[in-house]
């Protein structure tokens, strides 16, 4: 038995290990395929294709605390004022402040084939405000860019920019701004390619992103509706909302959609909504935990850990956003030891033969590695992408099936009951 446990554990660790490893492997791959001299991107050589589509990830011309229009770049640029910087990354990274201001710039050359063909520009969500100018042209705006925190408003939406390419060189000058936040810069790639392939892959992320989403809260939905008409069934009430919450969650967290959806709702409640909901989820996950494992989990415990999660959802509802979000990341370490008491606690469970328990581990060990992913995500130690969603997804899907299961055959084992008691009444 003992033998059978360490394996379980073993595989645990090892699909853990497997899992960072393709996370990594992905980062790496998609840094690859730049063609990049000084801070001159070169795709001149690029053979004309409806698949053209490369990040725009090297090094860049900045102009520290200035804004700067194209043309005033132009002639800064000849007469070699500025200084390189790498993208993406951060104003601390160039400035050694986390909030600051600049202008970013560098020059694309293109096939000539594709002078007067549709292209566009995908700026994924950024952790600051932007103006984007393809030549001397405004091609895309997100929120107001600003010297100070006063004239700056930060919008972290997703955005695509078109424009019809006047020459093979085509010159990109972003003014960048943040304020007010624990980060700021260009953190995220930059895209560049043929206009059609550009919005085809952002819209399939958001049809995969939302299929899921929707999935998810179907499932929770039912399953809290469920339980209202039959009380005694706590676990589908918690495990329900759970869902709902982590369905929510989606649409505020990285790449935030719901500046898509709600495109008049401020930067200010998003954020809170954000970890609002990141924090109302962990919190009936840990409940839903304790649930299922009510002999090994210390109820203390979990009261414990439940106020600590309250405390942030109320100091996040009433404080600014730098304030929260430093708060958070430093309670976040808390995971760790949790994390630890909860494998101890799952397997104290599976010593007691609970049948649930094998696969409560597994999935709680892709859930945790998925918190830890897009934690690292939120504190821009690597690139890479969100898997809290589809994490979910899986571990919903697992637990649905189970649930069905045991659910159906207590129905079928008490309609059984109730047969021999008729048989019985009937042969009095």
């Amino acid at each position: 038995m003992i033998d059978k446990q360490k394996r379980y554990v073993l595989a645990c660790i090892a699909m853990l290990c497997i899992m960072w490893w393709i996370t990594d492997w992905n980062v790496s791959a998609e840094q690859s395929n730049e063609d990049l001299v000084s801070d001159i991107f070169d795709f001149s050589d690029q053979l004309q294709s409806k698949d053209f589509y490369v990040n725009l990830d090297g090094q860049w011309h900045f102009f520290k605390e200035e804004f700067l229009t194209p043309a005033q770049v132009k002639s800064r640029w000849s007469s070699g004022d500025g200084q390189a910087a790498a993208l993406p990354d951060s104003f601390q990274s160039h400035t050694g402040n986390i909030n600051s201001f600049g202008t970013y710039s560098t020059i694309i050359k293109i096939p000539k084939e594709y002078i007067g063909q549709a292209l566009a520009i995908y700026i994924p969500y950024q952790y600051s405000a932007y103006t984007l100018y393809v030549d001397q042209n405004v091609i895309s705006k997100n929120g107001a860019v600003g010297q100070d925190s006063t004239s700056h408003a930060a919008e972290m939406s997703p955005s695509i920019g078109y424009f019809f390419a006047q020459s093979d060189e085509v010159l990109l000058t972003i003014q960048v701004s943040s304020f007010n936040h624990i980060r700021g810069g260009l953190e995220n790639s930059i895209y560049f390619g043929e206009a059609s392939t550009v919005s085809r892959k952002f819209n399939m992320n958001i049809i995969a992103t939302l299929f899921i989403n929707g999935c998810i809260f179907i499932i929770g939905l039912f399953m809290v509706l469920f339980s209202l008409y039959r009380r005694q069934e706590q676990a589908f009430f918690i495990f329900g909302m759970f869902s709902m919450l982590i369905s929510a969650r989606a649409l505020f967290a990285d790449p935030f959609y719901y500046t898509l959806i709600f495109s008049d709702m401020s930067w200010l409640w998003g954020t809170r909504l954000e970890y609002i909901l990141t924090e109302a989820s962990s919190m009936f996950y840990v409940i839903l935990l304790w649930h299922w494992h009510k002999e090994e989990f210390s109820k203390k415990v979990m009261y414990v850990l439940a106020a600590v999660h309250m405390a942030l959802i109320v100091t996040t509802l009433f404080t600014q956003p730098v304030f929260f979000q430093t708060l958070f990341f430093k309670v976040f370490y808390l995971a760790v030891p949790t994390f630890f008491y909860l494998i101890y606690v799952i397997y104290k469970s599976i010593h007691n033969q609970n049948r649930n328990a094998k696969v409560n581990l597994i999935g709680m060990g892709i859930i945790f590695l998925a918190f830890f992913n897009d934690f690292a995500i939120g504190k821009n130690w690597y690139q890479s992408w969100p898997l809290m969603l589809p994490a979910v997804g899986v571990y919903v899907l697992i637990n649905v099936i189970l649930m069905s299961k045991d659910f159906a055959e207590r129905t079928q084992k008490t309609e059984q009951q109730n047969r021999q008691l008729l048989a019985l009444n009937a042969s009095n």
